[in-house]
């Protein structure tokens, strides 16, 4: 083994296909460029904001919205129970009852009784 001299050196570089890819000398922007560029971007954009926001706009008509028939029943007392009754019914079918404390406390102490 002994140390290549320059020829030799160049000649097996030729042949590298690694060498196409190295050898070429390329201006990529740096980190710094890309940062500054965008840092430049978000300022005119929040200027642009500023200005469309010191704009007069034209004052904003609040409505209030009116309940309909159904919706003001189905707000009240009257509504809640429509619901809860409806639901209790839907469940019986399905044989899931909805108990209350009062009732179940009940069940409890007649099967204590009975025993």
């Amino acid at each position: 083994m002994d140390v290549l001299n320059p020829s030799e050196i160049n000649a097996i570089v030729r042949k590298s296909k690694l060498a196409d890819k190295y050898n070429k000398e390329i201006d990529r922007e740096s980190a710094h460029e890309i940062l500054m560029e965008r840092i430049e971007q978000m300022l005119e954009k929040e200027q642009e904001d500023k200005e469309e926001t010191s704009r007069p706009k034209a004052t904003p008509r609040t409505k209030r919205r009116v309940k309909n028939q159904f919706e003001q029943i189905m707000s009240s007392s009257i509504g809640t129970t429509i619901v809860r009754e409806l639901t209790r019914g839907i469940l019986g079918v399905f044989g899931i009852s909805t108990s209350t404390r009062r009732s179940s406390s009940r069940t409890k102490t007649k099967a204590k009784s009975k025993i």
